[in-house]
This record gives structure tokens, C-alpha cells and sequence, in this order.
């Protein structure tokens, strides 16, 4: 957690740590991790599942089916607005 304080923005140390917090069974937690790494990584949606996976274990099942949905969509490119995989589906809180 120190490492991500220090240098938010590496991705590499966000996702060792969302694998370290699964092998403690804080799927939530990990999901929130790896979710952040693959918003920051759209040239590689193939990171959603990852999220996906934890959401599953969490017992997050609609929120585990709608972001693996974003690991099939093409990347597209950046747009000045948020990202639309950082909002969850209608009816889910953040």
C-alpha cells in the first residue's frame, strides 16, 4: 500500500497489490485495484477480466458480467470525459 502512495501511478505495483489482496480473499478491495489498472490500460481491455474474476469470488455477480463484457470492446481512443467502464451499471453504488 506504501508503493501506491508513493508512485500512484504505476500500474505494475497497483496490480501485484490487487493480486495480493485476492490471496487474502479481499475481493472487493482487489477489484477496486485491478478495476483502476484497466481504466488506466484501454489499449488493453483484456484487463477487465481480472476484475471480473474478483467481482465473481465477492459474490458481485452482475457487476462481474458487466465488466467482463469491457474486456470484448475494442479499445477506442481517450476522450476528455471520464471513461465509460468507471461508472457502474445503473442501480450499483461505486
Amino acid at each position: 500500500k506504501h508503493e501506491i502512495q508513493a508512485s500512484p501511478n504505476r500500474l505494475d505495483v497497483r496490480e501485484k497489490y490487487a493480486d495480493l489482496l485476492m490471496t487474502n480473499g479481499q475481493y472487493l478491495l482487489a477489484a477496486d485495484e485491478y478495476r483502476y489498472v484497466a481504466i488506466h490500460s484501454p489499449e488493453q481491455p483484456s484487463k477487465w477480466l481480472k476484475p471480473a474474476h474478483a467481482f465473481d469470488l465477492a459474490g458481485e455477480k452482475d457487476l462481474a458480467d458487466y465488466v467482463r463484457k469491457l474486456a470484448h470492446e475494442k479499445p477506442s481512443a481517450p476522450s476528455k470525459g471520464a471513461h465509460p467502464a468507471s461508472s457502474p451499471p445503473a442501480g450499483k453504488p461505486q
